[in-house]
């Protein structure tokens, strides 16, 4: 008896699916769209995606949306133009009973900013894509710069640190980012870092006016967590400024040169 009571409840609700679809099917027949709105799934702190540019994303496609018939609007090209943007990771476009088309997107979350040797400058988001560097709005993020190379032609697009066309330091970078972002106070202190030709980061933090060799990334979370200790046991008041250089390339020491 059970069984045939769950068989009914499920064929209940397909026929109650496939009234629903033909209801929302007539609601569109024939209607005009009233208005885009468009919502965000993860907003930054600091949006660098206004409704304007959405809009001018999809003029590109479908000219001006309201007023069109929904019956003819194709939302899968809407959302790949919408995705062309470079600062929106992915979007999601639908119509509602009300006639209005709904845009949801998601943001890029930029990490770090990045400048290679030839002065070239990208965002780099945490999921390891490079963008480019918002003209009016000011970042205040962590600054990497020295020997890689950013290639202009794939930042519009977006392009990975691991694809074919990004030089191999980046992966290096985008693991550093991650490592100094994920913590509120590397985020604040590291400030401005450079990575050289060997591989090896160097901070000029924030805060003391000494410079940090952190080596390679290999064993950063350790390296992080001994300078963190040091830090808080070793420098107090002015003895943020005692030293020239702190060093902690090396295996389980710290190497502090005095000024």
């Amino acid at each position: 008896m059970n069984k045939v009571l769950k068989i009914s409840l499920v064929i209940l609700g397909c026929a109650s699916m496939v009234a629903l679809l033909g209801f929302v099917g007539t609601m569109h027949s024939g209607a005009a769209c009233d208005d885009v709105i468009v919502q965000y799934t993860d907003k930054n702190a600091v949006s660098m995606v206004s409704e304007a540019d959405v809009e001018k994303a999809l003029l590109t496609v479908h000219g001006k949306i309201e007023g069109q018939l929904l019956d003819e609007l194709d939302v899968r090209s809407m959302e790949s133009a919408v995705v062309e943007i470079p600062y929106i990771a992915n979007a999601r476009v639908y119509k509602t009973i009300d006639r209005n088309l709904i845009v949801e997107l998601k943001e890029r979350n930029p990490i770090a900013r990045l400048i290679d040797g030839t002065g070239n400058s990208a965002l780099l988001d945490t999921d390891g894509f490079l963008i480019p560097v918002h003209r009016e709005i000011p970042l205040r993020l962590p600054v990497v710069s020295g020997h890689f190379a950013i290639h202009r032609d794939g930042l519009q697009k977006g392009y990975h640190a691991s694809d074919s066309i990004a030089d191999p330091e980046l992966m290096d970078v985008l693991n550093y980012a991650r490592k100094i972002t994920a913590d509120d106070f590397w985020e604040v202190q590291f400030q401005y870092t450079e990575y050289a030709d060997n591989g090896d980061f160097t901070v000029y933090p924030q805060v003391g006016n000494h410079k940090i060799i952190l080596g390679n990334i290999n064993g950063m979370e350790t390296k992080l967590e001994r300078l963190k200790i040091f830090y808080k046991e070793g420098l107090s008041g002015s003895n943020w400024n005692k030293y020239s250089s702190i060093n902690l390339k090396y295996n389980d020491q710290i190497v502090c040169t005095k000024k």
